[in-house]
């Protein structure tokens, strides 16, 4: 999956990444401001510390791709002095890589030794990464180098892994809230998922979580534009809401809550702005409980201060609308539709389409019909 530039009226599309791995997307938003574009991804992740997916962003153009997160350094730009590391990969099965901050990929060998040249003696940890078809093992460890030589290090691996799942960029372009997941396996051999939230300042690296709710799952987050502001879509057992923070991540009280009716789940997500901040969009999952198979997903609007919750787009059962994206005017909301499980990672779906729905007027109509296009993501601001 690529990042693809869209224009809508002239039907002219534009590639602006070339990225190898299937399915690598799964969320794409812009700046406020309309410069750059910010996703998640599993581009390329070995080379950031412990995150299997990582925050990128680049120009609007596909100019300036950098990763954010994972304390990535471009091998390319790292000076000299560099140094060999040697060390052990203990408990990996399958092949297994491992790398270093601001150093290329190197193959571990079948009794797990492992020498990786031209490692910056200013780097500051090294990973590895082991893969057996499904089964997926990592492991990270600090560096230390003395006299101008890293000591050996061994580089235990675990079935486990974490990264963010979704992100928001602040008014300023200087910090990222988002959700962020950690998984380990249960005993049945199965993943079994924690989410939080999670604010990074670019500037520095430094990560904080977000405050929430006792026993609240978070399904996605989105700075206000016009204040410092965020909103966040929360699950328990009982139901689903939106819930307001501050800059400071404290919590500030639920904005709407939408109980599970009977004999149903009801799950939000997606939550965005309106540009001038005085509606939210986001998604809402419908589930029988009884019915593993029998769900979907509409998109809802709400106003700012929680009054006049109303369905934009209702789907029909085995549907999925998601991802909704607000146009610059506020007056049309482009989301994704698709069919199959709504956890299903993007790529393994059945379909997928972008269409378009008016605000006041809400019929919706398809923008594509290839069933392979995902992820909407309308620009704040006209181009210049």
């Amino acid at each position: 999956m690529n990042v693809m530039l869209y224009d809508v009226l002239q039907g002219r599309r534009e590639t602006l990444t070339h990225f190898t791995e299937p399915a690598n997307l799964v969320d794409i938003t812009w700046s406020h401001d309309g410069q750059w574009i910010v996703f998640v991804s599993t581009h390329d992740f070995i080379h950031g510390c412990g995150n299997e997916r990582n925050v990128f962003r680049m120009r609007s153009d596909g100019s300036q791709l950098e990763m954010l997160t994972g304390q990535y350094v471009d091998p390319a730009d790292v000076p000299a002095p560099y140094g060999l590391l040697r060390g052990r990969v203990v408990d990996g099965q399958g092949e297994c890589l491992v790398c270093a901050q601001g150093a290329h990929v190197a193959e571990v060998k079948d009794d797990g030794a492992f020498q990786l040249p031209g490692v910056p003696l200013s780097a500051t940890w090294a990973r590895a990464v082991c893969r057996d078809g499904e089964d997926i093992r990592q492991g990270e460890v600090d560096l230390t180098a003395e006299e101008g030589e890293f000591l050996p290090v061994t580089i235990p691996v675990q079935p486990e892994g974490q990264g963010w799942y979704q992100v928001s960029l602040s008014r300023d372009g200087g910090t990222l809230a988002g959700v962020f997941y950690q998984w380990t396996l249960d005993d049945d051999g199965g993943r079994e998922y924690a989410y939080q939230g999670m604010l990074y300042d670019i500037g520095d690296g430094r990560q904080r979580r977000l405050e929430l709710p006792e026993e609240r799952i978070l399904r996605g987050v989105d700075w206000c534009p016009v204040s410092d502001r965020l909103v966040g879509a929360l699950s328990d057992e009982e139901g689903t809401a939106l819930w307001l923070w501050d800059a400071e991540r404290k919590a500030l009280a639920p904005l709407v809550e939408v109980p599970n009716p009977e004999g149903e789940i009801v799950v939000a997500t997606d939550p965005v702005w309106s540009p001038d901040g005085s509606r939210i969009a986001f998604a809402l999952r419908h589930r029988y409980w009884w019915e593993e198979d029998k769900y979907r997903t509409d998109i809802m609007v709400v106003t700012a201060d929680g009054e006049q919750l109303t369905p934009l787009v209702e789907s029909a059962w085995g549907d999925v609308a998601s991802h909704p994206s607000w146009s610059a005017d506020g007056e049309e909301i482009v989301y994704q539709l698709s069919t199959g499980e709504p956890d299903v990672p993007h790529g393994e779906r059945e379909t997928g389409d972008i269409w378009s729905v008016q605000v006041l007027s809400p019929t919706p109509v398809p923008l594509t019909k290839d069933g392979q296009s995902y992820l909407p993501a309308l620009r704040p601001l006209p181009s210049r």
